[in-house]
């Protein structure tokens, strides 16, 4: 074979090892594709519950940016739900009211991190503002001295007769009402076992302060 012919044989070759290698590339790329799509996928939106004073921080920072500069609050309420019973101290949905003396004013927002198309809009949100009266101005406290979280005050309610109602009813909601008791002069969480403060089957007071026990009592 001359020196011509050996040349264009080899440049054949070539041309075949190219068109094999570039098939093996394209049989590849759809697997490569679907690896991508896969590690990329969205993860599920789930039911986000926070503690009161998670909540308070995030409502607080919220009326002040967006509302009045010097609000404080003056009641923090939990709102148990299908999603989250309260036991742990925590809850999807939180009530907040806030004043502000400057304004003369109050108003309610409300923090969600629920799914239900009931509860309200994710995060923070605002309602209608209404005159603040003197008994509500005494009731205003700085974010600053709810030392003791709700995932504490549940334990502490637990310890102090809270256990015994759990035991019978193990799907129990608990709802967290934090205000400023002016006796005390101290913010103070009520764990309520049931609706509210007039139907419940118990309630304990924890000091938000200092987390301690103050007394528990029944509302039929």
């Amino acid at each position: 074979m001359t020196f011509f012919r050996w040349s264009k044989f080899a440049i054949l070759i070539f041309a075949l090892l190219v068109i094999v290698a570039c098939s093996k590339d394209e049989k590849s790329a759809p697997n490569s594709t679907a690896s991508t799509a896969t590690t990329t996928k969205p993860a599920a939106k789930v039911p986000q519950p926070i503690t009161a004073t998670q909540a308070l921080e995030k409502m607080q920072g919220f009326a002040q940016k967006q509302w009045a500069p010097d609000a404080l609050p003056v009641q923090i309420e939990s709102e148990p739900n299908s999603e989250s019973n309260g036991q742990d101290g925590k809850s999807t949905v939180w009530m907040g009211v806030f004043a502000s003396m400057r304004r003369g004013e109050i108003r309610t927002f409300h923090w969600s991190g629920s799914l239900d198309p009931d509860a309200p809009v994710a995060g923070v949100s605002g309602a209608g503002s209404s005159p603040l009266t003197p008994a509500l101005a005494s009731q205003m406290f700085q974010s600053f001295l709810v030392k003791t979280d709700t995932a504490k005050a549940a334990e502490v309610a637990v310890a102090h007769g809270g256990q015994n109602i759990l035991k019978k009813n193990p799907d129990q909601k608990v709802r967290y009402i934090l205000v400023f008791d002016t006796k005390s002069n101290a913010p103070l969480y009520y764990v309520v076992y049931g609706q509210d403060l007039k139907k419940n089957n118990g309630f304990g007071v924890i000091h938000a302060i200092t987390g301690d026990f103050l007394r528990g009592g029944k509302a039929g």
